[in-house]
């Protein structure tokens, strides 16, 4: 999955709103599922992207899977440390 995404990394993080994917699935994607593609994307597991945001994996896979809305506060840390604005994660 990894080399899937390489040529969009900067760093660690994922230049996701450059990709091809984020163009050909932005208009039908949900909050979770653009924190789900940039968490693979990154390689990161659920729970170090828990542990990053300051929240247990089940809430991380609650937020990905549309179970749980990412609040305000959340999608600002998750913002941060996916590099992107927070407001896809609203």
């Amino acid at each position: 999955m990894r080399e899937r995404y390489a040529p969009y990394l900067v760093g660690e993080k994922v230049n996701y709103f450059e990709s091809a994917l984020h163009r050909e699935t932005a208009a039908k994607m949900e909050p979770g599922d653009y924190l789900h593609e940039l968490r693979e994307g990154a390689g990161w597991t659920l729970r170090k992207v828990g542990e990053a945001v300051g929240v247990a994996e089940q809430r991380v896979h609650d937020w990905e899977t549309g179970y749980r809305a990412i609040s305000k506060d959340r999608a600002k840390r998750l913002g941060e440390v996916f590099g992107v604005s927070p407001a896809v994660f609203i």
